[in-house]
């Protein structure tokens, strides 16, 4: 894997392959990460210094580099390089409706009210963090990069409330709340990135418009696997209040009338719905915050693995960040897996790349949602446990 060295304008201007290792890290919600060793020589001490940007051929993000160290391993000296994805520089930017006049006239802040679909929200946060000034001109920090954002033609589902908050983290509650991704792509132009939010495809056996991707040991196709599963933060009720009304929601698929441990409560302040807001229009804005909190409160389910190179998987042509894809267990259970991440690791014992892959759905083996809805009845192979039967 060659690291692409660019310049002020992210033009390559050099390639650096005489690394001892790389973990190049993609994640649907940013930003992404880096980690390079190297030996402590005068041209790494001169490449890698804060700031520089570093491109892969295999992807289209750009890395910027954050922390060098340097390190002693037995008779060397190594640098050892981190940093993340040019997504980190919405940390450094506040998206609010405005610097000022924003609060009413008992102090209580004015909500930031954006109509639009999920995925406009979060181009308008991106927009408006990039283009927010003080009221002092002498002070104003010009936008780090011309970001473009493409044309908005989605529809306009609903009214989003939201608070003043650092880009980054307000881009990432939405994105997770709603299964979305958000990135920066370098565009061809020198110094232009285009930002762009996304949902995966399906990948699944559930469909017959793409080539189903599915993992699992038994497959031969994901060695090393890692799990990770918890309710620790699970909620599935949610108590909202505001200052005039409360209400009660509950999670999709719950029973309002469970009782005992199975009901999970979660207390929710609703302060920044609007005051104006009455009557069903208030208890419909209710219901979405419980919504959306709940959404932040689900289960975790992970697999980790490195994917073989038999597979015949490839990134960004079989599968992509944000795809549903498969895991089969050895009890021929299947998941409905969410790929969040992407990992390539260079070393001294090779190259490989693998998934990480996190919870979306479960079916389990013998029942219904196990059998491949896109076949025919008399196309559905037998097993050893039963016989399909005409019926009369």
């Amino acid at each position: 894997m060659d690291l692409y060295i660019l310049d002020e304008q992210f033009r390559p201007v050099e390639i650096f392959d005489t690394y001892k290792s790389v973990i190049w890290t993609e994640r649907i919600n940013p930003p992404c990460e880096i980690e390079i060793d190297t030996v402590n020589d005068a041209r790494a001490r001169q490449i890698f210094t804060e700031g520089r940007a570093i491109r892969i051929q295999s992807s289209d993000r750009v890395m910027i580099v954050e922390t060098v160290t340097v390190a002693h391993d037995e008779d060397e000296s190594l640098l050892k390089v981190l940093g993340r994805s040019a997504e980190k520089w919405f940390d450094d930017r506040v998206a609010a409706l405005a610097l000022s006049g924003t609060a009413d006239s008992e102090g209580n802040e004015i909500p930031w009210k954006i109509t639009g679909t999920p995925g406009k929200v979060m181009r308008e946060i991106a927009s408006k963090s990039l283009t927010l000034q003080p009221s002092d001109a002498n002070s104003f920090i010009k936008p780090i990069q011309d970001i473009t954002f493409g044309s908005i033609t989605e529809a306009d589902p609903g009214e989003f409330q939201l608070k003043a908050g650092l880009a980054t983290e307000l881009l990432n509650e939405i994105a997770e709340i709603y299964g979305m991704g958000w990135r920066l792509i370098k565009t061809t132009t020198p110094s232009k990135f285009a930002f762009e939010t996304f949902t995966g495809d399906d990948r699944t056996t559930t469909q017959t418009a793409r080539k189903p991707v599915v993992f699992g040991e038994t497959l031969g196709n994901l060695t090393n696997l890692s799990t990770i599963r918890s309710n620790k933060d699970y909620k599935n009720v949610a108590y909202v209040f505001s200052p005039k009304a409360a209400a009660i929601v509950y999670a999709d698929n719950v029973d309002p009338s469970t009782t005992g441990p199975e009901r999970r409560v979660l207390l929710v302040e609703a302060s920044n719905v609007d005051d104006s807001v009455t009557g069903p229009e208030l208890l419909s804005a209710l219901q979405k915050v419980g919504k959306d909190e709940l959404a932040k409160h689900h289960p975790i389910a992970a697999f980790e693995g490195e994917a073989s190179k038999a597979s015949g998987y490839v990134y960004n042509v079989d599968y992509s960040l944000g795809d549903r894809v498969e895991f089969r267990d050895s009890s021929g259970n299947r998941s409905i897996m969410v790929v969040t991440e992407q990992i390539f690791v260079v070393d001294a014992e090779g190259s490989k790349s693998y998934p990480t892959l996190s919870f979306f759905g479960l079916t389990v083996a013998g029942s219904w949602d196990a059998y491949n809805p896109t076949q025919m009845w008399d196309d559905v192979p037998d097993d050893s446990d039963h016989e399909w039967e005409d019926l009369p």
